[in-house]
């Protein structure tokens, strides 16, 4: 059977899930793979190498047994090409890059490998041109090393003639007198960051506000002196006075006593006051009585009047001359303060005052090495090496090597390239979603359509029901998220209600005709499932209810397994009749079992008896039982059953366990045996079935 287009999208929008996962993780791998990975940033140049005419000769060597003629221009440039990735240029060059460094032969071997793996020199025979790349994760360091590179390929040029010595110490000296002076400059800069220099103008306020302290301290003393004096000389003049007059008076009132009256009245005013809340045998009431009786006793004791006391007074004047004392101890002790704080400010002002003094003496020594050492810098700098290097140039006729393209300096990396990646992440993408589907279809062993059906078993099934979705809690059909959550393993709880043949009449209308136009099509039928909840019993059912209804067939539904039926019963006429009960359901004459002990064989005879009973008073019998499993039970039904309708539940039943139950059956003697597929899914979303 051949595969359309639409085979492969429906095998395509199954797996969608898988393909949706695996494009995420490739999509995020090569998000991180961009954004994360370390960047290779490449800097190019090309140096221009003049060739003389009479370079152009050819020359003929053997190699590999046979002649070989290069011309002596391709053979310079080659010599050119070898001797910028000579060891020497490359081992100066990582002299240059790591300094000090490069005493250590580990370090030094490290970088000239690096270097070397990462400088691509090609000759360009047609321009007669060097062209040198140099790749590194940081651009700027990319640049400074081929800078740093064609350089050092010059002066190994510049170094092949005799005066070479004489660059190289003028280039000595050039570092020695820029190390002085980065010694002096950081020495300058240290002291001024560290040290406070004023200039003539604070000099002159600092000199100023010093000799304003200076007079302000000499007032403040005199102040201090004089309030001391004054302090001694009230001093004497108290000693001389007594504290205290005696005097004579005629009556003087007890002022205790009328105040124990007081409290004597207020007392018995809170007794009053609490004996309208308080009973007298209170404890509150007690202590107040308690308090009454005290201040009663302390009245009696204290006398009513004192005759003829003396009384002893104060000395106003010695009491004037006290307070004056003390608020001149006050006086002096701020003075004491002032004058303490006003000697420390000035003590440390001229405490910096003599260390600016100092200061400015060794700013002025190093100010004077810097300024020597950045003459003797740009001495060197400016009139010998530019100078001499000029001249040696041009002397030595350094004239066949130019740098027609410096290094660049390119922000974009080389690698890793945003459109390589994404072509390469693009093609796996497209490759592994394949692979996955196809390893993904190959693994299936479910039943997913007809033509499944067909494959497995050489027979196509009778009748396709697509699966039916339930509704929400609204009844309306669920929304398109739930749908696309609703797995394989779910599907077994949605299922049909028994008026589904109502809005599917076309449906059974072709069941029924696949059905009765089957030679040996008969008139009982047995309903086969592998697993409970494919449906078989309900699609059954609708299908005895269609022929009842638009058909006029007598139908009955005879069912030994006890399935959601049963409770539809309720309300219906339920006649019972032995071993069976027996209702009229959706025009459909509904036989339940309901005896379950244990039976023999002759139990088991009599049971399904009733079967043959059945047949020859309705057009059509439905039979259902449990799941077909090895039972003895098949034996006794074969006898009565003319075909077998076998449900398979769509993405739940798989294909090996329905392979065994038909061997099952064609063992026990089922020989018409028709296929129902049920439930089954169609993956390829409406919008697309026009163009499939």
């Amino acid at each position: 059977m051949n595969t359309t287009f639409k085979d492969i999208l429906d095998i395509f929008f199954r797996h969608r899930r898988y393909v949706i996962i695996f494009s995420l993780i490739v999509a995020s791998f090569t998000a991180i793979y961009v954004y994360g990975a370390k960047k290779v940033y490449v800097s190019k140049a090309q140096v221009l190498i003049r060739l003389g005419q009479e370079q152009m000769g050819s020359l003929q060597f053997m190699t590999g047994g046979r002649n070989v003629y290069v011309t002596r221009r391709e053979q310079e440039l080659k010599n050119e090409e070898r001797i910028f990735l000579s060891d020497p240029v490359i081992t100066v060059a990582a002299t240059s890059i790591l300094g000090d460094a490069a005493s250590d032969p580990e370090n030094l071997v490290a970088v000239k490998k690096y270097i070397s793996d990462h400088l691509e020199v090609k000759s360009l025979f047609e321009s007669d041109t060097l062209s040198i790349s140099f790749d590194f994760p940081d651009p700027f360091v990319a640049k400074k090393v081929l800078d740093i590179l064609i350089n050092k390929y010059i002066e190994h040029h510049i170094g092949v003639y005799e005066n070479a010595k004489e660059l190289s110490f003028i280039k000595l000296k050039l570092d020695e007198s820029r190390v002085k002076y980065d010694q002096a400059l950081v020495k300058y800069t240290n002291f001024t960051d560290s040290a406070k220099i004023y200039d003539e103008r604070e000099i002159s306020l600092l000199i100023e506000k010093r000799n304003d302290l200076r007079s302000d301290l000499g007032n403040v003393r005199a102040e201090y002196q004089y309030h001391l004096k004054k302090l001694n000389r009230s001093v004497e003049a108290q000693a001389l006075l007594q504290p205290y007059e005696r005097y004579n008076s005629v009556e003087i009132i007890n002022d205790r006593r009328n105040k124990l009256k007081s409290k004597l009245n207020e007392a018995v005013m809170e007794r009053q006051n609490m004996l309208l809340k308080y009973t007298p045998q209170s404890r509150i009431i007690q202590d107040i009585e308690q308090e009454i009786s005290s201040l009663q006793k302390l009245i009696k004791e204290e006398p009513e009047r004192v005759i003829n006391s003396v009384d002893s007074r104060k000395n106003e004047t010695y009491w004037t001359i006290e307070q004056s004392i003390i608020d001149l101890r006050t006086t002096i002790a701020g003075e004491e303060g002032k004058i303490a704080s006003m000697e420390a400010e000035l003590k440390s002002l001229e405490a910096e005052l003599s260390r600016n003094s100092q200061n400015y003496q060794q700013f002025t020594m190093l100010k004077k090495d810097l300024d020597l050492a950045k003459t003797t810098y740009e001495k060197y700098y400016e009139g010998f090496l530019e100078s001499d290097l000029r001249n040696i140039n041009k002397n030595q006729q350094v004239t066949n090597i130019s740098i027609i393209e410096e290094p660049s300096l390119n922000p974009l990396p080389q690698w890793p390239s945003k459109k390589k990646v994404m072509l390469l992440a693009g093609v796996f993408l497209v490759a592994g979603n394949l692979f996955l589907v196809i390893i993904l279809s190959m693994m299936s062993n479910t039943v997913n359509n007809p033509l499944d059906v067909a494959k497995s078993f050489s027979v196509a099934p009778l009748a396709t029901l697509p699966l039916v979705y339930p509704e929400n809690m609204n009844n309306d059909p669920l929304s398109r998220k739930a749908l696309t959550t609703i797995g394989a393993e779910d599907t077994a709880r949605f299922d049909v209600g028994l008026g589904y043949y109502e809005k599917n009449l076309k449906e059974f209308q072709r069941l029924f005709i696949n059905l009765t136009h089957l030679q040996g099509a008969g008139k009982v039928f047995l309903i086969a499932r592998s697993l409970p909840g494919e449906g078989g019993t309900t699609i059954s059912f609708n299908l005895a209810a269609f022929m009842s209804n638009y058909l006029d067939k007598k139908v009955a539904f005879v069912d030994f397994y006890p399935s959601r039926l049963a409770s539809a019963v309720h309300g219906a006429t339920d006649v019972q009749a032995g071993q069976f009960s027996r209702a009229a359901l959706s025009g459909v004459d509904y036989y339940r079992y309901k005896d379950r002990r244990e039976f023999k064989h002759e139990d088991v005879r009599d049971k399904y008896s009733i079967l043959e009973q059945l047949k020859h008073e309705y057009d059509f019998v439905f039979c259902n039982i449990d799941s077909i499993k090895d039972s003895a039970d098949l034996v006794f039904l074969n006898n009565s059953i003319d075909r077998v309708l076998f449900f398979i539940e769509a993405d739940r039943t798989k294909s090996q366990v329905v392979g065994f139950n038909l061997d099952t059956l064609r063992q026990y003697g089922f020989a018409n045996i028709s296929f129902i597929l049920n439930k089954r899914r169609f993956y390829i979303p409406k919008c697309l079935y026009r163009y499939v």
